[in-house]
């Protein structure tokens, strides 16, 4: 690979790649050209050195680190990873308990429906709720599985709103219009 930069900013710099690393500092206007990698700029000495001692001490994890950086500064990629934290970052029920909504609960909240619902077994079943633990009848779970689809599928919807936008607007706030989008829903 073969990266070329001209410094518009005074820089510092690091270029990297397998059994490959050197670093150094441009002044506006420097221009350098590698064929590591990786090249990763900074506006700090402080940033740079940090970012060197990180990747002497864990290579793959700094590289897998900095590449998923640069894949949330696309906004696109930023907004599908905001509207999947929200998705799975648990939703308070109307009835009190605030419940988890990772892919995991989800999957297990319709597996529980479906075997309360065919007397696979009986009701009511105790559910882990944030606050603890909570006994749930067939309709409450019916209640709480429409409200988790309900949140899931705003989510969704927001994020799909919000992508419109950005195709008029990439530097658009994401995570604001996010929420705004999903509060309207």
């Amino acid at each position: 690979m073969s990266h070329s930069f001209t410094a518009t900013t005074p820089t510092y710099w690091i270029a990297h790649g397998h059994g490959h690393m050197a670093s150094g500092f441009l002044a506006e206007g420097g221009r350098i050209s590698s064929g590591a990698d990786h090249f990763e700029t900074y506006d700090s000495a402080r940033v740079q050195a940090a970012r060197l001692v990180a990747l002497a001490n864990d290579y793959g994890t700094a590289v897998a680190a900095w590449t998923e950086t640069l894949r949330l500064r696309d906004p696109v990629a930023h907004l599908a990873d905001y509207r999947w934290r929200r998705e799975t970052g648990g939703l308070t029920l109307a009835a009190g308990p605030t419940i988890s909504t990772s892919r995991e609960s989800q999957a297990q909240m319709t597996s529980t429906v479906v075997a309360m619902k065919e007397g696979l077994i009986d009701a009511p079943v105790t559910w882990k709720a944030e606050s603890g633990w909570v006994e749930m009848t067939l309709d409450q779970m019916l209640t709480a599985s429409a409200e988790v689809s309900a949140h899931v599928a705003r989510c969704f919807a927001a994020e799909e709103a919000v992508a419109l936008l950005l195709a008029d607007d990439p530097t658009l706030d994401v995570e604001a219009a996010f929420d705004a989008a999903y509060g309207a829903l």
